[in-house]
């Protein structure tokens, strides 16, 4: 039988153009491929990106993302 948990593999900092600051987590899926007579293995699955506060993150590229909040999109730069 294959389990799935999901675990926070990070952190960072993101800012608006009116200076608030978001702090975005990145959540990851891991699958647990549990067969007969073999131990356990993780395998990474999908990575999902979300604000503390649970609102969806858009990663646009390395350093500029898009906070999805009811309709509104809200752009912002990660904070170095």
């Amino acid at each position: 039988m294959n389990k799935k948990v999901t675990r926070q593999v990070g952190r960072f900092k993101a800012v608006d153009a009116s200076g608030k600051v978001y702090s975005i987590i990145i959540m990851q899926d891991f699958h647990i491929s549990e067969e007969f007579g073999a131990e356990p293995q993780e395998i990474p699955g999908m990575l999902k990106l979300i604000t503390a506060q649970g609102s969806r993150v858009n990663k646009i590229d390395e350093n500029r993302y898009e906070i999805l909040e009811g309709i509104e999109k809200i752009p912002v730069t990660r904070i170095v």
